[in-house]
């Protein structure tokens, strides 16, 4: 279509909400302008005058739910209540997978119905359809930490018949390939949750099979040519084995989890980032307790969808960042009731504010 048509059903966004203004100009957009198309019902981006993305959406895929399953369901960050739409597959059903993203493609790592090293790619906004396999790991592995910068992503840890503390590393677009092993975590772990502020990468939590439930927070800083993470502070609960978590600008979370009596939390933790030291501070609760629930955010929200409690969950939760306390909002509903998923989103925070 001509700028003219696709103007015509778009609507500029300004700051961090959007609002109607009228009919768009006519004229040269601004670089990383943003828009929301009313006919698609999604976020575009202006830059060079063209559409360079799709924006607001995050995605979980595959699970668990007394057997391994392969949908993929997709969260539009303008979600209040309802049900969200399962919009394609994985190539193969399995839970306990990984995730990261650049601003073009959400990125599927390992995970387990067998061990694999199988890395899987979907682009953004991946409206209908299957991911498509891209490369592998450098170890077969599952239930590990993923973060990401601009243009990499990161596996941290992870378990594969014994407990583990390696770190792999993706160069984005990542068409096909292998990652590389740029080094390891402060001890080995399984079950813990990644997130990354803009320069550092995070793993918090888990289990290392020593210890057992650890409230160790590791950190790197990009791009993690090679070394070692460092442990920088702790959780103030012990119990985090296989919790849920996203980011802001900001701050990292971490929510949920389990304990060694097998004891489910709602507690959400929080970190100001960078974190060079310190203890994350108990900042409010989900609307329930569980675990092995997964997460993603936009620039204003964060959402943790679907886990256990009791019995397989399809709750999605919301809170608004920075969210200093309070108790996270249930919004609504996955297509099905699942755990051990994994959480993509496409947010970038250059251009994004949603």
């Amino acid at each position: 279509m001509s700028l003219q048509n696709d103007l015509n059903n778009l609507t500029k966004v300004k700051g961090i909400t959007y609002k109607n203004i009228g009919t768009p100009p006519t004229s040269q957009l601004n670089d990383y302008d943003n828009w929301w198309d009313a006919e698609n019902k999604e976020f575009r981006t202006r830059k060079d005058n063209k559409w360079i993305n799709s924006y607001g959406y995050g995605y979980i895929a595959g699970g668990y739910n007394g057997s391994y399953i392969s949908n993929i369901d997709r969260l539009s960050f303008s979600f209040d209540t309802g049900i969200e739409s399962d919009v394609g597959n994985l190539k193969s059903a399995r839970g306990y997978g990984v995730g990261c993203n650049s601003s073009i493609h959400g990125f599927h790592m390992s995970g387990y119905s067998s061990y694999n090293s199988i890395i899987e790619r979907i682009t953004f906004p991946f409206k209908t359809g299957s991911s498509i396999t891209v490369g592998n790991l450098d170890v077969t592995n599952y239930s590990s930490a993923g973060c990401n910068s601009s243009i990499h992503g990161f596996y941290m840890g992870g378990f594969n018949g014994t407990y583990r503390s390696t770190i792999s590393r993706i160069l984005f677009p990542h068409d096909s390939g292998t990652a590389i092993n740029t080094g390891n975590l402060s001890l080995t772990i399984y079950g813990a949750v990644g997130c990354n502020s803009s320069t550092h990468g995070f793993s918090m939590g888990g289990d290392n099979g020593v210890a057992s439930r650890i409230s160790t927070i590791n950190r790197i800083t990009f791009p993690h040519n090679s070394g070692t993470a460092s442990a920088t502070g702790t959780l103030t609960n012990t119990v985090q084995y296989v919790p849920g978590g996203f980011n802001s600008s900001t701050h990292g979370y971490c929510y949920g989890g389990r304990s060694n009596a097998a004891a489910d939390t709602s507690r959400i933790e929080r970190i100001i980032f960078p974190f060079a030291s310190g203890i994350a501070s108990n900042v409010g609760n989900l609307s329930g307790s569980k675990y092995s629930t997964s997460g993603c955010n936009s620039t204003n929200y964060g959402f943790s969808a679907g886990g256990y409690r009791s019995s397989y969950l399809s709750i999605i939760d919301k809170i608004i960042f920075p969210f200093d306390s309070g108790t996270a909002n249930n919004i609504g509903n996955l297509s099905q009731s699942k755990y051990y998923t994994c959480g993509i989103d496409n947010t970038d925070f250059v251009s994004q504010f949603i």
